[in-house]
């Protein structure tokens, strides 16, 4: 049975701009590395050690078809740098990252000044190196606000967190990191909370992920917590209180295709945690069994 054909979005769902000068690029480099599956990108991106986050197959579907709004520069980046691989002739990486990183620039507004240096990306944290946070923590004079930590290690931001002030604004940090940062980063954060014990911080970090992550990134970190074997009913909790009932039915039909269990539990979850006019919202929604 063929794929699906994905088409780059019509003028009238997605009008002339930034926005669309982006995607179009996208395409244009998807169509050029043979229209490749989503789950092969996907998985491309993941056996590339070099590439800054993962991205999921459903993310990648969302780039190609208009939806790169709030995409960070690690996975346009990630996406980019999959596509290349499967271009032949290979383009130069360095040119066509450079040409990604200026529409993406266009797009959210931070354009640089003609010969600005690229901001470090955040890329994959090797979560055992050792913190360079030392000098700062000597004399506790390193503020707790994001921009202070932008482009330092998950293991720094833990060692911080270790030594907070009581003046210290850890939800806002926590809410500006999730906001400003992609979901590996997030990750990479809460196994650090974990390992340094803070595990009552960790779980606030995944509900204000829960919260604050746009639905797409949430399934990434659904399928990451899968990936590292996490227990996921802190997850799970967080998703039934906070997300939608549509958001909820459709998490509901992407797990249960592999984990019925967890599928009924975050709709037992729901039942308890939200009122009866959600839950019923939800029983409407679903129809008949999903899975």
């Amino acid at each position: 049975m063929a794929r699906p054909m994905i088409n780059p979005p019509s003028e009238e769902d997605l009008p002339p701009g930034p926005l669309r000068d982006l995607t179009v690029e996208l395409h244009r480099l998807y169509v050029s590395a043979g229209r490749p599956s989503l789950r092969k990108i996907s998985e491309r991106v993941k056996e590339n050690d070099d590439a800054p986050t993962t991205v999921s197959h459903e993310r990648v579907r969302q780039l190609l078809v208009g939806g790169a709004e709030s995409a960070s520069r690690d996975v346009v980046i990630a996406l980019v740098m999959a596509l290349i691989d499967m271009v032949h002739p290979r383009p130069d990486p360095g040119e066509e990252r450079e040409r990604f990183l200026l529409l993406w620039h266009a797009m959210t507004g931070d354009v640089r000044p003609p010969g600005a240096a690229e901001p470090a990306p955040t890329g994959r944290r090797d979560i055992g190196a050792r913190p360079d946070i030392t000098p700062a923590l000597g004399s506790v004079a390193l503020a707790l606000r994001f921009e202070h930590f932008a482009h330092r290690s998950a293991r720094d931001i833990a060692t911080r967190l270790c030594y907070r002030q009581a003046d210290d604004d850890v939800e806002g940090f926590l809410k500006s990191f999730v906001q400003m940062t992609d979901v590996m980063s997030v990750v990479d954060l809460i196994a650090q909370l974990r390992m340094a014990s803070l595990h009552e911080m960790a779980e606030w970090l995944i509900d204000l992920a829960v919260e604050n992550l746009p639905f797409f990134d949430l399934v990434d970190l659904v399928l990451l917590f899968y990936k590292q074997r996490w227990r996921v009913h802190v997850l799970l909790t967080a998703i039934a209180r906070r997300r939608t009932p549509q958001e909820v039915d459709e998490l509901m039909g992407w797990i249960g295709r592999g984990r019925k269990d967890d599928a009924e539990k975050l709709r037992r979850l729901f039942r308890e945690l939200r009122s009866q006019g959600e839950d019923d919202e939800l029983d409407s929604l679903q129809g008949s069994e999903r899975f």
